[in-house]
């Protein structure tokens, strides 16, 4: 009998999550989170090559600035192609970083901002980081993607709709294809 109930409150919590989750984001603003480097979406970068890279929270549906509560986005990258210079990242005051390695391989660079004391006035927009990428690959292409990009409604029980765009960064298109015999005929 305990475990039945122990189930039927998990699946409870579970649908309960999920529910929350599904819940279509709040439409009376929209935000871009723009991830840039030079002003681009896409970096051509050499081996070795320091890469600057900017995050920009935009307004969207207005030019006038609002009250902010809380923001994040989450940035991941191939940690086998580019590497995160930590003394590079510079935030606004209150937002706090953080890179860290994901479970599922790769890395994360978080960009958070929290307010405990009803929020801050921001502008329509707003650097949110700027930091240097070290390029390891030596050719190929590699994408930093935005994910989990919110801004809190003013409630906190709530996102506002927002947009995020990834960053390529390119060491060469170029690519080099090889085949093994493998016991069989020269190719």
């Amino acid at each position: 009998m305990k475990k039945t109930l122990a189930v039927l409150l998990m699946l409870c919590l579970l649908l309960t999550v999920s529910l929350l989750s599904a819940q279509a984001a709040d439409e009376r603003r929209s935000y871009d989170f723009r991830l840039t480097a030079d002003g681009k979406k896409e970096k051509e970068a050499e081996m070795g090559q320091l890469v600057t890279a900017t995050l920009t929270l935009s307004r969207l549906d207005s030019r006038e600035s609002s009250l902010t509560r809380a923001v994040q986005a989450e940035l991941e990258y191939d940690d086998s192609f580019l590497e995160l210079v930590g003394s590079s990242v510079i935030t606004p005051g209150g937002v706090s970083w953080n890179d860290m390695a994901r479970r599922t391989g790769g890395r994360a660079f978080y960009v958070n901002y929290l307010s405990l004391s009803g929020g801050e006035l921001w502008e329509s927009e707003t650097t949110l980081a700027v930091f240097q990428f070290r390029v390891l690959g030596k050719g190929g292409v590699s994408t930093v993607r935005a994910v989990n990009c919110l801004v809190s409604t003013e409630d906190g029980t709530d996102s506002y709709a927002s947009v995020c765009n990834d960053l390529r960064i390119v060491v060469s298109t170029e690519c080099t294809v090889s085949f093994e015999e493998n016991g069989g005929s020269e190719v």
